[in-house]
């Protein structure tokens, strides 16, 4: 027998008494694997238009056969836009107490890429934590933390080295009563090399970084669920080349949100903080109080998610 608690059975929302339950470890193209209390299975959904599961999700299984019957209540999900052209949205994972988004110090930290990162994980309604890896390869700590500090508002930041183990102790708390930690990252940020320590053995393949700008090809080509000797699980996800995001207004405000702050003393509701007097956002700039790239940032991002949000709008309409 499986002991699902192990796997974050204690965090499920509802878990039905009697339930044949699993969680689900990875996806595939026409079925989904999931541990249950006997151990691994992998079913299908029982017709087209039945909800489609994904890693992290805790599902109902048929008490006499290996089918899914239904997808139990998450507590949140990890959601983005789909890669390329598709407007439609893409979970990444559910049932997430925590979300390490990973930055990697082989060169200067990509705060852009962090706020996204951040809107993204805060919509999602997670805790998000930025850990810094390949310290090994920075030649100054502090200054790389202290440059991801300007964009990290609440967020945790820690600087590890998966290598040399340097920081690896203080990710530990993360994962404690059995809770459950996403990866998020690009490729070549280490979140292999992390899942491989932890597991004590080499569980996911390992690609080499190009030398000219540290930059890895995609090494993890699915999400996937694994439960860690010391406690703990841990969703891998595939490097992001694009960090879209979906519906995330509110995570958006949660990433800049002294930005937002600031923008409810603007003399109009409706400012678009560039030309508008009595801006209170660009007053804050002409103080040297906001960084002015930093807003640039949050309006570029605004109008993103609003440009999204009417091109799926007309869809619909259509």
């Amino acid at each position: 027998m499986v002991d699902l608690r192990a796997y974050g059975l204690a965090h499920a929302l509802s878990v039905p008494e009697g339930a044949r339950v699993g969680r689900v470890r990875t996806q595939h193209r026409i079925d989904w694997e999931m541990v249950t209390a006997t151990g691994d299975v992998r079913a299908p959904l029982p017709n087209r238009k039945a909800e489609r599961p994904g890693v992290g999700d805790w599902v109902v299984l048929a008490q006499d056969a290996d089918v899914i019957t239904a997808v139990l209540p998450r507590k949140n999900a990890l959601v983005r836009r789909a890669a390329g052209l598709r407007e439609e949205p893409q979970q990444l994972a559910a049932n997430v107490d925590a979300c390490f988004v990973l930055v990697p110090l082989s060169g200067p930290p990509n705060v852009k890429r962090i706020e996204r990162y951040l809107a993204l994980v805060l919509d999602g309604g997670s805790v998000p934590v930025i850990v810094l890896t390949k310290s090994d390869l920075c030649a100054s700590i502090d200054e790389a933390i202290a440059s991801v500090r300007t964009v990290s508002g609440d967020a945790a930041v820690h600087a590890i080295s998966a290598q040399s183990g340097q920081g690896m102790a203080a990710l530990e708390p993360y994962f404690s009563g059995d809770a459950t930690v996403a990866l998020l990252g690009a490729s070549g940020v280490g979140k292999s090399s992390l899942v491989n320590a932890w597991m004590g053995e080499e569980v996911l393949d390992i690609a080499a970084v190009r030398e000219k700008d540290q930059k890895g090809r995609h090494t993890t080509t699915r999400r996937e669920l694994f439960v860690r000797p010391a406690g703990g699980v841990v969703i891998d996800t595939p490097g992001t080349r694009e960090v879209g995001l979906w519906d995330a207004d509110e995570g958006v405000d949660d990433a800049f949100v002294e930005i937002v702050s600031l923008a409810a003393e603007c003399r109009f509701g409706d400012c678009a903080h560039t030309v508008e007097p009595g801006c209170a956002v660009r007053a804050a700039v002409a103080r040297g109080e906001l960084e002015a790239e930093r807003v640039e940032r949050y309006l570029r991002v605004r109008a993103g998610t609003a440009s999204r949000a009417a091109r799926v709008g007309r869809a619909k309409r259509r």
